[in-house]
């Protein structure tokens, strides 16, 4: 969330962290089915987009109830487990790569603290190369500047 958000300017990432944090815990999880706050507060939090949509719903308390609502958390974390797990049983499929096809390259920046330039915040991928041979894993790609 933090490399999306920064971009170019490397040095200002950590003025936003309270918004980040929010952004996180007030997120609903996608294995549990409740956001951390909830869990961790045994309520929902009032967010200023809840507000608009419904004054009162961002104001229920669980209260004394808190087993169920750790239940429901189990419960929808696992019935999550068994939708994962069918797609990780799979078995993987063979990726047929063709010269002449566009092709991502990952890459691995560096931190450099001369320049300003924090790794984690670089882009993952560079590209689209178009290969122009394809041997055993190997692969040869086009570059920019180079023919």
């Amino acid at each position: 969330m933090i490399a999306c958000f920064v971009e170019e300017n490397h040095d200002n990432w950590d003025r936003f962290l309270h918004e980040f944090a929010f952004a996180l815990r007030t997120s609903v999880n996608e294995t549990t089915g409740k956001t951390p706050a909830e869990l961790f507060l045994s309520r929902k939090i009032i967010t200023p987009f809840s507000k608009l949509i419904n004054v009162t719903e961002g104001a229920e308390y669980v209260g004394g109830n808190i087993e169920k609502l750790f239940d429901e958390a189990r419960q929808n974390m696992r019935k999550q487990h068994k939708t994962w797990e069918k797609y990780y049983n799979r078995k993987r499929r063979e990726v047929n790569i063709k010269v002449n096809d566009l092709v991502l390259v990952q890459t691995h920046f560096m931190s450099d603290a001369g320049r300003r330039v924090v790794g984690k915040f670089m882009p993952k991928f560079e590209g689209p190369y178009r290969l122009l041979e394809v041997g055993n894993n190997n692969l040869i790609i086009w570059k920019k500047g180079h023919s």
